[in-house]
């Protein structure tokens, strides 16, 4: 296993549970999210870190966040148990402030994610109802959103989102879309929820998703799914986990049909599966608060690189 060291321990200050916690694309900024309704920005530079604002916008538990890509700014999208999306946005003056709020769900937004920048300022979130909701903003400023499609994906409620990387239409599912189709990038979403299955959705047309594949075989109440970046390979990797303590890695390869892989069988429900910007690295986080990190090698099995239990014990 390769040598690693614990870079740093962050005393956050939340006076409740942390869910969420995610690196801005530089990896320089650090958001967190509680069940102490708030959300906290750190700065990060090698083991330093200092508390940069507290945001106490929503009225529950905030269980997700999202940062936008740097091009639209310093934009972070939360959802909450208090039905609501928020976005966040820094100002020229480094303070952060509330410019939109997405209230129309009817029960509590588990999850959201911004879409690749390829396909402009996008961003989908899932909800307990099972309904997955895709807004887009109506200019770069990510001030003003609009509704484009709310389509319902698992009966059981969804607990878990992530969009596909983009790909020419048609590259990646059997049958062959027309010339004109294959001028833009077709958007994909994976969805899980309460149950033991994965859902892909496709975009057919705008605003119109359909679910093109189901993903079948875990044995437990999938936790995270997390589609991985793409890697110059005409492939699609899929990481997913449950409660039972399984992780896979689904693959499909151009002209194939969906394979599966168990990258590993926990003694622990496993929380979060999440994938490295190069998509070549997953870190996998679950009951016994610890993370391990993985890596395909030449031979095409699956390595743990890093095991943070090992450290600390």
């Amino acid at each position: 296993m390769a040598a690693s060291s614990l870079l740093a321990n962050i005393d956050t200050q939340h006076e409740d549970q942390i869910h969420d916690c995610q690196f801005d694309f530089y990896g320089t900024r650090l958001a967190t999210a509680s069940s102490d309704k708030s959300i906290r920005i750190f700065e990060v530079n090698g083991e330093k870190t200092q508390l940069q604002t507290k945001i106490q916008a929503h009225e529950s538990a905030v269980w997700q966040l999202s940062w936008a890509d740097p091009k639209y700014g310093s934009l972070l999208a939360s959802a909450s148990f208090d039905k609501r999306v928020l976005l966040h946005q820094e100002d020229a003056n480094g303070q952060w402030k509330q410019v939109f709020c997405f209230e129309d769900n009817k029960t509590s937004v588990n999850c959201v994610q911004f879409a690749p920048p390829e396909f402009g300022l996008i961003l989908a979130c899932g909800s307990s109802d099972g309904q997955v909701t895709v807004l887009e903003s109506k200019s770069q400023s990510g001030t003003d959103w609009e509704v484009t499609a709310k389509f319902s994906a698992l009966k059981s409620g969804v607990s878990s989102l992530s969009w596909a990387p983009p790909a020419e239409s048609g590259s990646l599912f059997d049958e062959p879309y027309s010339d004109e189709k294959k001028k833009k990038n077709v958007k994909r979403l994976v969805c899980s929820g309460n149950n033991s299955t994965i859902h892909v959705y496709e975009e057919e047309e705008f605003g119109q998703w359909k679910l093109c594949k189901e993903l079948d075989g875990h044995k437990d109440w999938v936790r995270c799914v997390a589609w991985a970046p793409s890697t110059g390979r005409k492939r699609n990797v899929i990481a997913s986990c449950d409660h039972h303590g399984e992780v896979r890695i689904w693959t499909k390869e151009t002209g194939a049909d969906w394979e599966h892989v168990t990258l590993q069988k926990y003694n622990y429900p496993i929380w979060d599966v999440s994938w490295s910007v190069t998509g070549n690295l997953l870190s996998v986080s679950g009951g016994d608060n610890n993370v391990t990190v993985w890596r395909q090698m030449a031979d095409g099995e699956w390595a743990c690189i890093l095991d943070q239990g090992e450290q600390t014990n």
